[in-house]
């Protein structure tokens, strides 16, 4: 099963739920560090290599450079717009951050995910704010979740939308 965690808040959950789907479908025996991947981080990989730099100081630095990682994004979406999310396919059956029309489009035509889950937070407790790059919305997801709980309450939920969503890849 392939899952697309997708959203326009930053700080929502769509990491923790990657890394509960994950856990759920035991990568955690396969992966060194049981995190799904993210089209950000690939950005942030890519990035770190055109200015020879180490990804951790590129980290550090992300929201100074979002936009220039967003152009970088588009450039490279402009030639293959499956290319990062098949970069993150490599490592790991869940993906987070695709945030792009055209990204999320040609992932869908070429039917690359299950599912496409909607993470949002109702309102702002957790500290989120609107992702200015994100084209998506939850009208573009077949599962949401609402984060608006403690961490054990949306982990509840987590639970119970992958195992809704196994029971519907074994029909």
């Amino acid at each position: 099963m392939k899952i697309a965690i997708i959203s326009n808040q930053n700080g929502v959950g769509k990491t923790t739920a990657g890394e509960y789907f994950l856990k759920s479908m035991h990568y955690e025996e396969v992966l060194d560090d049981n995190h799904p991947a993210n089209i950000s981080d690939e950005l942030i990989n890519i990035y770190s290599n055109i200015h020879q730099l180490d990804a951790v100081d590129v980290l550090q630095v992300k929201p100074a450079i979002r936009h220039e990682l967003w152009l970088i994004g588009r450039a490279l979406e402009l030639h293959n717009p499956l290319l990062l999310i098949e970069r993150c396919l490599i490592k790991t059956p869940v993906v987070c951050g695709i945030r792009t029309r055209d990204e999320y489009d040609a992932a869908k035509e070429a039917k690359l995910f299950d599912y496409w889950v909607w993470i949002e937070s109702p309102d702002d407790r957790f500290g989120t704010s609107r992702d200015s790059y994100s084209e998506l919305t939850k009208w573009d997801a077949n599962v949401l979740i609402a984060n608006n709980g403690t961490l054990e309450e949306f982990y509840k939920l987590c639970i119970l939308h992958y195992e809704s969503m196994v029971r519907k890849q074994g029909e």
